[in-house]
């Protein structure tokens, strides 16, 4: 992924940010103008991330919905069990320019995407991260 390829869906949700869709604190939505703006340009610098994100999206096939267990807070932590430390930004981002659908709740910066839970639960992030 470039940095336009972030542009171009940080256009399509312009408050989405490193941190993810606008800026919350706890269930009380505070949008900041100065805070948005500088997780932005910390999510337009995350072009390797957000490629090594859709590598690894490559495997997970697509539902007809999005599904309340695929998360991107939850889904961010899966993935970081095989490539390291990524936002949850660039987690959405990589997931929507992947082409993956997605639902905005709106007391929440964690969409949730059309991913099969088979496909999440196959990955060797998901069995490093909840095998006991």
């Amino acid at each position: 992924m470039t940095r336009e390829d972030i542009q171009a869906v940080m256009d399509r949700i312009p408050t989405l940010n490193a941190f993810g869709v606008g800026h919350y604190d706890g269930l009380r939505q505070k949008q900041s103008a100065a805070f948005i703006e500088s997780k932005r340009a910390a999510l337009l610098d995350s072009a390797e991330a957000c490629t090594k994100i859709c590598e690894w999206l490559a495997q997970i096939k697509k539902t007809p919905a999005p599904r309340m267990y695929a998360g991107s807070y939850f889904l961010k932590h899966v993935v970081e069990q095989e490539i390291g430390y990524v936002t949850n930004g660039a987690f959405i981002a990589a997931a929507i320019h992947c082409g993956f659908d997605f639902k905005i709740e709106p007391d929440s910066p964690n969409p949730y995407f059309n991913m099969s839970k088979k496909s999440i639960q196959q990955t060797k992030g998901y069995k490093k991260r909840y095998s006991k």
